[in-house]
C-alpha cells in the first residue's frame, strides 16, 4: 500500500512537470516562434507546432498512461 502511494505521488509529479513543459512550448509556439515579419511559411510551421503541443497536453490531462506510452516510443 505504502509502495503504491508513493509511486502514485512519484506519476502525479511526473505529469505536473511534463504539463509544464508543454505549456512552456505551446507558449513559445503561440508568442514567440514567429513575429509580424515572418514568411507564411514560418508562421504556419508555428502554428502547426503549437497545435501539437496543445493535442499532446490534451492527451497528457485526459489519460498520462497513454501519453508516456507514446512519448516514450520515440
Amino acid at each position: 500500500e505504502l509502495q503504491r502511494k508513493k509511486e502514485k505521488r512519484r506519476l502525479e509529479k511526473t505529469i505536473d512537470v511534463e504539463k509544464k513543459i508543454l505549456k512552456e512550448r505551446i507558449y513559445y509556439y503561440k508568442f514567440r516562434c514567429a513575429d509580424v515579419n515572418s514568411t507564411q511559411s514560418r508562421k504556419n510551421y508555428c502554428d502547426s507546432k503549437q497545435k501539437l503541443y496543445e493535442k499532446k497536453l490534451d492527451l497528457l490531462k485526459s489519460d498520462p498512461e497513454e501519453y508516456f506510452m507514446r512519448e516514450t516510443r520515440y
